[in-house]
């Protein structure tokens, strides 16, 4: 099941707010404070209006930062990238070109983790399907950059939160799902490479 996102939460504190208004109001009008009544009802009215506008601009700024990621990602000098990433006749990563396209889906999965980036967003779109793919190939190569070349335990940390995060919604189990990856290999990087 997906997780609790902002929608739902809001509508959970729309439901809030209207409950208590509608008791200080039924408060307020048996007492015959129809003034008090009036003034609350148009304030939360004004809330209402002022929170529904925020969350529409903020919805807004996602999708666009998410169709600006998506262009970089479809982009010439990205395309460039994805297609030397990986050398298929000697089975091994370009790591230079690797990085960059780590460092791209980093930034993707660090915006999700700094609430940029809703993740049925990502969950939804081809970014974050080559986010998971990317990962677990490039699983072995971030170990070793991790632990040998940056000295960096964190390095692509947000991506992989991104990939733990996803696989209990693939409709299989962990293993099953990382057998299916495992086995698309070839046909991944031969599609790569063919942009």
């Amino acid at each position: 099941m997906r997780k609790f996102n902002r929608a739902n939460g809001l509508m959970v504190a729309a439901a809030a707010v209207a409950i208590i208004s509608i008791a200080t109001c039924i408060a307020f009008a048996y007492a015959a404070r129809w003034e008090e009544v009036a003034t609350l009802l148009a304030g939360l009215l004004a809330a209402a209006a002022v929170a529904y506008q925020g969350e529409l601009i903020k919805r807004q700024i996602e999708v666009s930062t998410f169709l600006s990621l998506e262009n970089e990602w479809n982009g010439k000098e990205m395309i460039k990238m994805r297609e030397a990433a990986f050398n298929r006749e000697k089975n091994v990563f370009d790591v230079p070109k690797l990085e960059g396209i780590l460092e791209f889906f980093e930034k993707v999965a660090g915006f999700h983790a700094a609430g940029y980036l809703d993740f049925d967003l990502i969950f939804d779109s081809t970014l974050g399907w080559y986010a998971v793919r990317y990962y677990f190939y490039a699983r072995s190569v971030i170990n070793e950059l991790r632990s040998k070349v940056w000295k960096d335990t964190h390095l692509y940390e947000h991506l992989e939160s991104l990939y733990q995060k996803w696989v209990p919604l693939e409709h299989v189990d962990r293993a099953g799902f990382e057998g299916q990856l495992a086995g698309a290999r070839g046909e991944f990087f031969e599609r790569e490479q063919h942009n």
